[in-house]
């Protein structure tokens, strides 16, 4: 992954796309929510306007509502408007789903933290407490992933997965 992170010299974004395995997911049709999403914009920087994307805006809108893909990565060289793609794209879809969450990871939290974050963020009540370790609160933040639907944005992954971060 690190390879292609660091590689991509294209001046637009790719994609690299992860649909479910079951074709009988693909047949279920999109649900809106019956109550209003929880959307957390986090870090997410105000997007006023937005130019010549419409192509790439329209694959990944029908790649998130109508073929239910489960990952999405947007890969390409620093400054070509991935962030300002997903954030557009989260504006668009967000009331699709039970929650919605951008967190930009550009100063590279420990997995520990990023997981507790979203636990408090997914959780359809706050949780007064998590489990001590990092294993139970990815089984934690796991289970509530298959109960609600959620989109969520991690800008700046790659900080992650450099060599020598956390």
């Amino acid at each position: 992954i690190q390879a292609l992170l660091t590689t991509q010299t294209l001046s637009s974004p790719s994609f690299a796309v992860d649909t479910p395995r079951s074709t009988h997911n693909l047949q279920m049709p999109v649900q809106h929510s019956q109550h209003l999403p929880h959307i957390d914009w986090g870090e997410a920087f105000d997007v006023t306007t937005f130019y010549g994307r419409k192509t790439e805006l329209a694959r990944l809108q029908d790649w998130v509502l109508k073929d239910r893909c489960r990952l999405i990565a947007l890969l390409g060289i620093g400054g070509i408007g991935k962030s300002t793609l997903a954030i557009t794209l989260m504006h668009q879809v967000a009331e699709q789903f039970d929650v919605a969450v951008f967190r930009s990871l550009r100063d590279a939290p420990s997995c520990d933290d990023l997981v507790a974050d979203l636990l408090q963020v997914i959780s359809p009540a706050p949780l007064a407490t998590l489990p001590s370790s990092l294993e139970r609160r990815i089984t934690l933040l796991i289970e509530q992933l298959r109960t609600r639907h959620c989109f969520i944005v991690l800008d700046n992954l790659e900080t992650l997965l450099q060599e020598g971060i956390h």
